[in-house]
């Protein structure tokens, strides 16, 4: 899904900076593992965001790397998505957890696409809090070959 497609505008929490739109939740989980936002960064890129709620925290309070890995995979879906407009589903994920982050914090999310092949592209993903990374994805994702049936 294109990462233009956004929830029905509502006001951003405050901790969201300027620019940030919510992208539309696909389904259920998409529902309950954001909400991620996104804004355009020039010429066919986009910058991503996510603001971890304590619902999205480990026992020991910090943000849980399932709730990383998940943005992660979100946003570079969207974003080879947003290119190449065919659906893709992930291959595999790769993730190195760099330092923690608490609920509350900006998480900047930028990806990359490293290689494409007519049936799969590869991709990095470097999510950061207070510009320090925080986590490093690398990510393998394979084209679909019918059009997706969900919501038009």
């Amino acid at each position: 899904m294109p990462p233009t497609e956004i929830a029905p505008q509502c006001d951003n929490p405050p901790e969201v900076p300027p620019g940030f739109k919510v992208i539309r939740p696909e389904g259920p989980f998409g529902a309950v593992a954001g909400p991620f936002y996104f804004r355009a960064a020039g010429e066919g890129r986009f910058r991503y965001g996510f603001l971890p709620r304590p619902e999205h925290t480990n026992p020991v309070g910090m943000v849980h790397g399932g709730a990383l890995y998940t943005f992660a995979d979100q946003i570079m879906g969207r974003m080879l998505y947003s290119l190449d407009r065919r659906m893709n589903v992930t291959v595999s994920l790769t993730v190195e957890y760099l330092a923690a982050t608490k609920p509350g914090e900006w998480v900047d999310g930028e990806v990359e696409v490293v290689r494409m092949t007519r049936s799969l592209a590869f991709l990095r993903c470097l999510l950061r809090v207070r510009d320090e990374p925080i986590c490093a994805v690398g990510g393998v994702f394979k084209f679909l070959r019918t059009e997706w049936q969900g919501r038009p």
